[in-house]
């Protein structure tokens, strides 16, 4: 009987749960079923969001450049004082070259607009990692006066540099990477996968690893890297490297029983009379003479400097999470855009008075395809130091080098009709890749449109 009973309580207690439950259902959907319904909606809204960010960006992918406005240098002075306004730029500085001789060299806006300081053709500015073609023919020099070879193991030369972590596991395959793999940035990092050492959170780290002021300097930096594992074999993938470069100046020390900075100025640039190229420095009260200052991008929030030391709130270009000096050799260089200009044009042989600082074979050397499965199929390429468009039927083949920091943008390039152009900027925009496919599209366009130059 207690058993009989307890079944039937059993059975009540199941009918009062069923009829709560449907009870609830038809007094709470006003409410829960509308949290659920946003939770669905927002979902799908940002299923949405993100396939209209992706045919944005394919659309943005193949817009095209049309700078057919663009007619002559008078017509570019025009268009870029234009875009110039458009795109918050403040200062800039063009110049052309046509058979190794600087046909055309211009300021536009100002290298100090406090002080209503315009740009000159002589002002100075960094050009960011134009400096891997300067380091990268630096290199080439070496090689040809016989003090190096593009097979050498960069470690093996370093042989004194030791990860900064003594209980650092080292990668064994760090002693197998070549000069020309540093060159052609097939060296086993990939800062996409692991990060840029040059750059901030880990030119902090590094100092501080090494009981050190921050930012880290060249050395720290290197021994920093030495101690994290390659993202793959030497010499089997290309990867955007900063550190390679950075790697490749401390050969040039090495090798060259100089300074990296002392050996370029007295063996590749002052013979061909640049005689103003140095290594920038990050803070404002360290700039040189006839630099200009640099402007941040528009909306960006002041930070504390990563130089200790420094008080008060600073901008990315003057250190806030940001420090030339860590770039070396891979992006520290400053010039003026008449400086960039002839380094390139030299170094092509167009000048028949001013002896190039390697021969012929090296640059071909320099501007061929690397023998990487990534570049298969690709109509530009990455050589040693240098981007290479190849020509067609209905272009000139080119080969350049642009760089990119906070406050700055520079290119500068050579087509095969010997012509070389220029142009940097003392603003970083917000859309600078666009700026950067317009600015140089129009120079070009300017260039093929000037009657003078014909």
């Amino acid at each position: 009987m207690l058993i009989t009973n307890n079944q039937k309580l059993n059975k009540l207690f199941l009918v009062y749960i069923l009829i709560a439950v449907f009870v609830l259902t038809l007094l709470v959907p006003s409410d829960v079923q509308a949290r659920v319904k946003h939770r669905k909606h927002s979902r799908n809204k940002s299923h949405a969001g993100r396939h209209h960010k992706k045919k944005r960006a394919a659309r943005l992918t193949v817009e095209k450049i049309n700078v057919s406005s663009v007619v002559g240098i008078e017509g570019y002075e025009r268009w870029l004082s234009e875009q110039m306004s458009k795109y918050g730029v403040t200062g800039a500085s063009v110049a052309v070259a046509k058979n190794g001789k600087i046909v055309y060299a211009k300021g536009f806006g100002y290298a100090n607009r406090y002080a209503n300081v315009p740009v000159t053709s002589n002002t100075l500015f960094r050009v960011a990692s134009v400096s891997k073609a300067v380091t990268a023919v630096s290199i080439m020099k070496l090689c040809e006066d016989g003090k190096l070879s593009l097979q050498d193991k960069v470690f093996r030369l370093l042989n004194d540099f030791t990860p900064l972590d003594s209980g650092t596991m080292l990668d064994s395959r760090i002693y197998d990477i070549t000069v020309q793999e540093l060159l052609q940035m097939s060296g086993g990092w990939n800062r996409k996968r692991s990060g840029d050492p040059v750059n901030y959170p880990h030119a902090v780290i590094a100092a501080k690893l090494a009981g050190k002021r921050p930012p880290a300097d060249i050395d720290t930096t290197v021994r920093y890297w030495m101690g994290k594992p390659l993202d793959f074999d030497p010499g089997t993938e290309y990867a955007y490297s900063n550190i390679g470069y950075v790697i490749l100046g401390k050969i040039i020390d090495r090798v060259s029983g100089m300074p990296y900075e002392k050996y370029v100025k007295s063996e590749v640039l002052n013979p061909m009379g640049i005689l103003s190229m140095r290594l920038g420095k990050t803070l404002q009260k360290d700039r040189a003479e006839g630099e200009t200052l640099y402007y941040p991008t528009a909306g960006q929030k002041l930070k504390p400097s990563i130089f200790v030391g420094e008080y008060g709130l600073v901008s990315e270009e003057y250190g806030a999470e940001f420090a030339l000096e860590t770039h070396s050799a891979d992006g520290a260089w400053i010039a003026s855009a008449s400086d960039l200009v002839k380094f390139i044009t030299t170094v092509a042989g167009d000048n028949p008075a001013v002896s190039p600082p390697i021969s012929q074979t090296s640059l071909r050397l320099m501007l061929s395809r690397p023998a990487l499965s990534y570049w298969n199929n690709k109509a530009e390429y990455f050589g040693m130091g240098w981007n290479v468009e190849e020509g067609g039927a209905s272009c000139k083949s080119l080969w350049y080098r642009s760089g990119s920091l906070p406050g700055t943008l520079a290119y500068v390039g050579r087509r095969e009709d010997s012509v070389a152009v220029a142009l940097i900027v003392n603003s970083r925009p917000k859309n600078w890749h666009r700026f950067n496919q317009l600015s140089r599209a129009a120079l070009w366009r300017a260039v093929d449109t000037e009657k003078m130059w014909q």
